[in-house]
């Protein structure tokens, strides 16, 4: 049986398979990995030739195939796909607070556009409150030796990827300060 006709035939029954040089994947958004969401949104950016949004597609692409190779992985699980757009969420973050000092507002633009598109694909952080709860969590757990470091550590092992940190380090900073005063 020839491949296209595997591919009609599956088709017929709603999968929609599309075959690449690696053998076939599901182009259903709910089984991709987000390394391959991401590939198909460039894809589908060079298709429609958004230049504005193929850019920061084709930077994050950059940077995943660059993890690839130092890890020597064929593909990048999704929690490493996320910390390399952390990454690159933050490298953008710090790349417009320059451009303001600078007085750039041409360039504080594009990078604010960019830095969008890259936060479209991280997982949503936990609000203040729920992150102040955690924190509450993790101090008490610590006890009388609490200090911003442990704390930071033991938070973000916790709660890896669900917490900002600067929100964090700025939210036990403040606790540690009120704990210190009484």
């Amino acid at each position: 049986m020839e491949v296209g006709s595997v591919i009609r035939c599956l088709r017929r029954f709603g999968t929609n398979f599309s075959s690449t040089a690696a053998g076939f994947h599901t182009s259903s958004p709910l089984l991709l990995s987000l390394a391959d969401k991401i590939s198909d949104d460039m894809k589908a950016a060079m298709k429609t030739r958004d230049a504005n949004r193929l850019k920061p597609l084709r930077a994050i692409r950059a940077r995943f195939v660059n993890k690839m190779k130092e890890t020597g992985a064929d593909s990048l699980s999704d929690n490493d796909a996320t910390a390399v757009l952390r990454s690159l969420a933050k490298q953008y973050s710090e790349s417009i607070e320059m451009y303001e000092q600078a007085k750039r507002p041409d360039l504080v633009a594009s990078e604010q556009a960019e830095l969008k598109i890259v936060e479209i694909y991280l997982p949503k952080v936990a609000d203040e409150a729920t992150t102040q709860k955690w924190v509450d969590e993790v101090l008490a757990e610590i006890g009388g030796k609490a200090n911003v470091g442990r704390a930071m550590g033991l938070l973000m092992k916790s709660r890896k990827g669900a917490v900002d940190p600067k929100v964090a380090k700025k939210l036990i900073e403040d606790r540690l300060q009120e704990i210190s005063r009484t």
